[in-house]
């Protein structure tokens, strides 16, 4: 039964990464049928503050789903995830021109990203905490790191169907085939959750009858430390999965002139980095379940960031690989050892809530910026330096709060 959970919430995870991510891996193709301008890069700038308008509306779907998986269960929350999600995805692959209907297809597009980003905002973390709830305290961090790989692969899917639907071979619309393509597996990711059962924690809760009524006010009240920490760990999480996914891949294709198909692969190779030390860093966890692994990451995220974007400047093939791996390997590892010690800072009563909202919220405030902040600092400070002061900043923002909290800080199983 566990390998099946197992199998079907990371199935789940792989549909939902592929929708909720299809829009920023096709931003250089929509910007100009969205958001037509004779400056290129204002109509990029155009598409990546669409792209932001969704993770702005996570908090909110966080709040929803979160709420509602610790009141009525953790299954039927995330069924409902899968469902709204398949909607706005089917809309955006049906959805006509700017050229043809005017001003209501950026109107229309900018309502469907809204409801993109509220149906993933309970996902995530929601899948994480459904795998870690079914599995001892002993294999936490190998199954959550397990869950957040996943998610990469939706990714990948999306960046690999992209790249075939963005060939010459392809006529100009086939770009839609993959969203309605990922409104079907949104459905059929949904059928699977529903097969599956409670988890055991949720169960004992619901029992003893100590399901909370307002998981948001209990929050608030006892766990703000902890909630803070997630914040901050779904800036750092979120600001440097942005940097690798998206901002990287825009500078490769628009100011190193790298074709749209080599950057697609040249991405591959980050991301598939990043989910070897997803898992990585969940065993690092199970090995010293605590804050440490987390720390070690971020503080190797200081350390050869710099690096990273210093052999971008070298503007070849090959660096730009060595640049992606790295920065996938750090961010992965990050990501890995990190997720299983959020959901230790709350009780199974607002550990759907808490850990979800402070991670949606801190990765809307602050990491889905980091695209359209680096692009605009450019003019300013050169585009080796932004993103350094980016990933910096949020970097030492972390530290702060991490070691702020520590006073404060409870654990739970």
């Amino acid at each position: 039964m566990k390998r099946k959970i197992l199998f079907t919430s990371s199935l789940g995870n792989i549909f939902d990464a592929y929708d909720a991510n299809l829009y920023a891996i096709f931003a250089v193709t929509l910007a100009p049928i969205f958001f037509p301008n004779s400056d290129q890069r204002i109509s990029l700038l155009n598409s990546l503050v669409m792209f932001m308008i969704s993770y702005l509306a996570r908090p909110a779907g966080a709040l929803l789903f979160g709420c509602l998986g610790d009141k009525v269960g953790r299954k039927k929350a995330l069924s409902l995830c899968m469902i709204g999600m398949a909607i706005p995805t089917l809309v955006i692959g049906l959805l006509p021109a700017t050229s043809y209907i005017g001003i209501w297809a950026p109107i229309i597009l900018s309502l469907c990203r809204v409801m993109q980003g509220i149906c993933s905002g309970g996902e995530l973390n929601g899948a994480m905490i459904f795998c870690a709830e079914h599995f001892p305290k002993t294999q936490t961090g190998r199954v959550i790191g397990f869950i957040s790989s996943t998610g990469v692969l939706g990714v990948l899917l999306a960046m690999a169907i992209a790249a075939i639907l963005t060939s010459e071979h392809f006529p100009n619309w086939s770009w839609r085939l993959a969203f309605v393509l990922g409104a079907l597996i949104c459905l059929f990711g949904a059928l699977i959750r529903l097969s599956l059962e409670e988890t055991p924690a949720y169960i004992a809760i619901q029992k003893a009858s100590e399901i909370e009524n307002m998981p948001l006010k209990s929050i608030i009240q006892h766990y703000r430390s902890a909630f803070f920490l997630c914040f901050s760990k779904g800036a750092l999480t979120s600001g440097l999965g942005f940097t690798l996914y998206v901002y990287l891949p825009l500078v490769l294709k628009t100011a190193y002139s790298i074709p749209q198909q080599t950057t697609f692969i040249f991405g591959l190779a980050g991301l598939t980095a990043y989910m070897a030390f997803c898992f990585i860093g969940g065993m690092a966890f199970d090995k010293s379940p605590n804050h440490r692994p987390l720390l070690w990451g971020a503080r190797a995220c200081l350390i050869f960031c710099p690096f990273v974007f210093y052999i971008f400047q070298i503007e070849q093939s090959f660096f730009f690989i060595i640049g992606l791996l790295i920065l996938g390997s750090l961010t992965g590892f990050i990501a890995g050892s990190g997720y299983p010690f959020l959901q230790r800072l709350f009780p199974p009563q607002a550990r759907y809530t808490g850990v979800s909202l402070g991670f949606t919220l801190g990765g809307a405030c602050l990491g889905s910026a980091g695209p359209l902040i680096m692009l605009w600092a450019e003019k300013f400070v050169g585009r080796f330096w932004s993103p350094m002061v980016f990933i910096g900043g949020i970097c030492l923002f972390f530290f702060v709060i991490e070691l702020s909290s520590r006073n404060g800080r409870k654990y739970f199983y």
